[in-house]
């Protein structure tokens, strides 16, 4: 499972979209082995920490493993690291093991800070990064320097780190609350847990994922299923829920009368 938009861009450029299974302990590497064998895939698009949807992260052992895949199949890999900023920095990155030599690394202050800070960064090797910058210059024309400077005077001045501090915070409380009131209603949800703003929870068979979120919207409330994550029409029943709203009394409530209404 992957990021969606993501999966509608891929889509949109005429790529091949490939899903690799993902395990508790980061990418199925037998799986992206096997995939990149019989397809020639040139690019591997992941998220190792708190990964959107499932919330797990990698092992250090599975990270090396995907990098001796990535070299074993030639693949260009690209890093996702949007939570960066309130996970550890000892976690194990693609992209520091790597050094950038076969990792293109990603980051946003989109999660952090607000949705509508669509400023991020990368970090690649050099003829990468002038290549990229170049197709962006094309493509773009230019961001938000408004953005991009108020995001640096907060950096520069400190308050970003005590945001971050706040926002550490406030995650982790609404993950252990979400995790409490989902368990209580005998929702199982996937673990570890990486730290992120996401929980996946394993549905039963008979709350297909998205009848439930055809069910959500008419009460006015959004939740999102696996098939939006996967490239196979037929995945797993599971949704994502973000921990802001997992322990919602509204939510919680609509929850429970569909495990009434479905059992």
């Amino acid at each position: 499972p992957g990021y969606y938009p993501l999966l509608a861009k891929l889509a949109l450029a005429g790529a091949n979209a490939i899903g690799v299974n993902r395990k508790q302990d980061g990418p199925d590497v037998g799986d992206l082995e096997a995939k990149a064998r019989k397809s020639g895939a040139r690019l591997f698009f992941t998220q190792s920490l708190a990964h959107n949807p499932t919330g797990g992260s990698i092992t250090i052992g599975t990270a090396y493993a995907v990098l001796r895949a990535a070299s074993e199949f030639d693949l260009l890999v690209i890093e996702d690291d949007p939570f960066a900023d309130i996970l550890p920095y000892t976690a194990p990155r693609l992209a520091a093991l790597d050094q950038l030599e076969r990792v293109i690394y990603i980051g946003t202050f989109s999660k952090t800070l607000a949705a509508s800070f669509r400023t991020g960064y990368l970090a690649a090797a050099p003829r990468l990064a002038s290549e990229l910058n170049e197709l962006k210059v094309v493509t773009a024309v230019s961001t938000s320097a408004h953005d991009e400077r108020l995001i640096f005077q907060l950096v520069e001045h400190g308050h970003y780190l005590k945001h971050l501090r706040r926002l550490r915070a406030r995650a982790s409380a609404a993950t252990a609350a979400s995790v409490k009131a989902l368990e209580a209603l005998g929702f199982g949800i996937r673990r570890p847990i990486g730290g992120g703003f996401y929980l996946w929870i394993e549905l039963p068979e008979h709350m297909g994922g998205e009848d439930l979120a055809h069910d959500a919207a008419k009460a006015g409330i959004f939740i999102a299923p696996a098939v939006n994550f996967s490239t196979s029409r037929n995945p797993a029943p599971a949704m994502r829920v973000n921990v802001a709203y997992g322990a919602d009394p509204t939510f919680l409530a609509w929850l429970q009368g569909q495990v009434e209404h479905r059992s």
